[in-house]
């Protein structure tokens, strides 16, 4: 098999940028389309690197049609702008290959390397991190099955007796109890602002190897949900979620992991500037 000789991507200083682009702007008198071609083929990584987000909006024009708008900022700018207003969004982006922009900028900008042009990485990140859908649809499904499970129990039925096999739904339909009218789930928009902001917490507290994971680890294989949550991860974000949306309800039925998220939430909170709270 012959051997292949890729040679890496080469990073070169802004001040190296600045003597190329003004090199290829001399020889050209300005810089043409071609040259500027040529200047992005070169195996040279932009100076900069941006991550950015896409929001997708579908705006109304009558007539019972649409369009869709795309408006890209900065990933924190995004992703604050999303959660703060979810249903104003089509389902969040996900990524997209990273491609290379050269753009005219105000001459003396900071973004400037030569001749007011700027030369740039653009990387667009998913909105929600990629692990957020699954972890919304856990979510879901365990708001779901404890609505079920209390009403069951309101009847004076305890769910641990139901035969193997039986669905809850079909023990309340039994009695007159529609199971659409049971399990009322926020939306998913909301549930995935809620888990975006539970994998920050989840991050900031140190990751999968954290002894807080340690700890959450512990609850997870301790609770009723462990045969359908298999991670602490994701039973840290089912937890918090759930105790976001009715602190008291939660804390009733899980008093350490509702003792451990006011504590969480209570130190994250007072971290934010006057007025970022949420």
């Amino acid at each position: 098999m012959p051997r292949l000789d890729i040679k890496p991507l080469i990073k070169l200083s802004k001040e190296q940028w600045k003597v190329l682009l003004e090199r290829v702007m001399a020889k050209e008198g300005k810089l043409t389309t071609r040259a500027a071609g040529a200047v992005m083929g070169r195996p040279f990584e932009p100076p900069v690197e941006k991550e950015v987000g896409a929001l997708f909006r579908d705006v109304p024009m009558g007539g019972g049609e649409a369009t869709r708008q795309v408006e890209r900022l900065p990933i924190g700018e995004a992703r604050a702008k999303y959660m703060a207003n979810p249903e104003q969004y089509v389902t969040p982006s996900m990524g997209a290959p990273s491609i290379k922009e050269m753009r005219t900028v105000p001459s003396g900008s900071p973004e400037e390397l030569a001749g007011g042009l700027a030369y740039e990485k653009i990387k667009q990140t998913p909105i929600l991190p990629p692990a957020s859908g699954r972890t919304s649809r856990v979510i879901r499904d365990e708001i779901r099955s404890q609505d079920l499970e209390q009403k069951v129990r309101s009847l004076g039925i305890n769910p641990e007796d139901i035969r193997p096999g039986v669905k809850m739904e079909t023990v309340l339909e039994e009695q007159g109890i529609k199971s659409s009218q049971v399990g009322i789930v926020p939306p998913a928009a909301e549930l995935a602002a809620n888990a975006v902001l539970a994998d920050e917490l989840w991050k900031n507290m140190g990751g999968g190897r954290s002894m807080g994971a340690r700890v959450w680890e512990m609850y997870r294989s301790s609770s009723r949900q462990k045969s359908h949550i298999h991670e602490a991860r994701d039973y840290f974000i089912s937890s918090f979620v759930r105790w976001k949306q009715d602190p008291s309800k939660f804390n009733k039925a899980y008093p350490r992991e509702g003792k451990v998220l006011n504590q969480l939430w209570s130190e994250f909170e007072s971290s934010l500037p006057a007025g970022g709270g949420q």
